[in-house]
């Protein structure tokens, strides 16, 4: 008997009322795209039980996160990102520091990032915004990227509308 082992991906992301929910909910539309091939376990502090609730069918599993210094969750990425194929971090903590132990505790990981702040060793690097390039980002030579709005993520209901055709103006009074 041949045992195929389904590949598992842990998304990093955080959301709250302070910083918002776009890194939980960015992660969650693309983790709803692969999650018929891949176990999808979602590694996060959000404690707004409405959302993860409204999420839970996506993901295999949940893990709920302590609060602590990111520097000290990421010492212990061995035991959170237990037997990870690969780690999806989303989120600012996600700085330099945390992805080099990362690399130490030798994780695969992507990002998804909307502000190229710091230095990066992801493998791969996901950015929605326009106008962005590659040399904008300190990143590794073998870095690949994926830049632009053709690489937003976004979840079902806005796939699908994007694919019907608008004939009309619905509202022309309407400024977006």
């Amino acid at each position: 008997m041949i045992y195929n082992k389904v590949p598992k991906i842990f998304f990093r992301a955080d959301g709250n009322e302070k910083i918002g929910l776009g890194h939980i909910t960015r992660s969650s539309a693309l983790a709803s795209t692969i999650n018929s091939d891949y176990d999808c376990i979602l590694a996060t502090r959000c404690k707004i039980s409405h959302v993860l609730e409204a999420i839970s069918y996506i993901y295999k599993h949940i893990v709920q996160l302590p609060e602590t210094d990111f520097n000290s969750e990421a010492t212990r990425a061995s035991d959170i990102f237990e037997n990870a194929d690969l780690i999806i971090l989303d989120g600012y903590p996600f700085d330099a520091g945390y992805q080099q132990e990362l690399l130490k505790q030798e994780f695969d990981f992507f990002s998804i990032d909307d502000i190229h702040a710091s230095p990066f060793f992801s493998r791969i690097i996901i950015n929605h915004g326009g106008g962005i390039r590659p040399f904008d980002y300190k990143a590794r030579p073998a870095t690949q990227f994926y830049l632009g709005p053709s690489y937003s993520l976004l979840r079902k209901p806005f796939l699908d509308a994007a694919k019907k055709r608008r004939n009309k103006v619905i509202n022309k009074n309407c400024f977006v």
